[in-house]
């Protein structure tokens, strides 16, 4: 079961509007809207709140690979994660979500490394002649004493 499938089956399980969830959250209604159609992804911070908020874990939230066979359906929030059954269905979209986080990780990388870095000049000038370009005679040798 994916994300999507599963938010909107909670919410509906604790017969909570999107609207409701949406002020829980301190988010719109359309973001919530957008979770529930696979639109939009929820951050790490909504993910926790809405295990805390459905008594499941997050993992049972974003594994593909995990049901939601034998979540309570009565909202508490002190109630323990939910027994997390496997579930064939949703590995190629769980590889997919991965790969994905893969190539994004690398293009930040990717942008971070090359865009503000030192400007290496395009002319160097030999230590025997930056006399004549800073105006006073500089020795090839010199002591640190």
């Amino acid at each position: 079961m994916e994300l999507q499938e599963k938010l909107s089956t909670l919410r509906k399980q604790h017969k909570i509007t999107q609207m409701e969830l949406a002020d829980k959250l301190g988010v719109t209604r359309q973001a919530v809207s957008k979770w529930e159609q696979g639109t939009a992804f929820p951050s790490t911070e909504n993910l926790i709140q809405l295990g805390k908020l459905y008594g499941v874990s997050i993992e049972v939230l974003t594994n593909p690979e995990l049901t939601l066979d034998g979540v309570a359906q009565q909202k508490t929030d002190s109630t323990p994660p939910a027994e997390a059954k496997p579930n064939t269905s949703g590995t190629k979209r769980l590889i997919a979500v991965a790969a994905a986080g893969i190539l994004l990780g690398g293009l930040i990388v990717g942008m971070v490394a090359f865009s503000g870095g030192t400007k290496v000049p395009e002319e160097t000038t030999p230590i025997k002649d930056l006399d004549k370009e800073v105006g006073f005679i500089v020795d090839e040798e010199f002591s640190m004493d």
